[in-house]
């Protein structure tokens, strides 16, 4: 749904995100995944980004720090549909900015001490779903480092992550 020009409302962003190419495809408007990307980078605060929008109140829910991690998901498919790395190089600084914030440990997530992975944001849970927790929030930012040095790359500038992401 498309609400106050936001493209989403009852539905999350992680799952407008992870199945943003096969909406294109279906909205049928050659533009769509670009304007979807633009309006959750333009609506990112502190580098978290919109869950979802209360159809009735129109407040806005900010409290899922992976979804920095699910939009660089969104980005790379964006840039692999189009056969161009200009969704790679637009969303480049917004990607920057994220890995920062996590590597500052600033989002939600920590950095594990002395390695370059990170703990799953929010609750701890308990065995075999902890290791899938984190399993997943690392493949997660393995993929936007990645994607930042692919968009590096496409920039002709030099990548930067080279290091953290062969540790992880």
């Amino acid at each position: 749904s498309i609400i106050n020009g936001y493209p989403y409302g009852g539905l999350a962003t992680t799952e407008s995100l992870l199945s943003l190419s096969g909406i294109s495809y279906a909205v049928e408007r050659e533009n769509y995944e670009q304007e979807f990307l633009y309006e959750v980078a333009s609506n990112e605060v502190s580098g978290a980004y919109p869950i979802t929008m209360d159809e009735t109140t129109l407040q806005v829910d900010y409290g899922n720090p992976k979804i920095p991690l699910y939009f660089a998901i969104a980005v790379k498919r964006c840039a692999e549909r189009n056969k161009s790395s200009n969704c790679l190089r637009r969303y480049l600084p917004i990607m920057e900015d994220a890995a920062e914030i996590i590597l500052q440990n600033n989002l939600g997530g920590r950095r594990i001490d002395g390695t370059c992975m990170i703990d799953a944001p929010g609750d701890k849970a308990q065995g075999i779903k902890a290791i899938v927790e984190n399993a997943l929030i690392n493949a997660l930012w393995y993929n936007l480092l990645k994607t930042i040095d692919e968009a590096k790359t496409a920039a002709d500038t030099l990548s930067g992550y080279d290091e953290i992401t062969a540790e992880i």
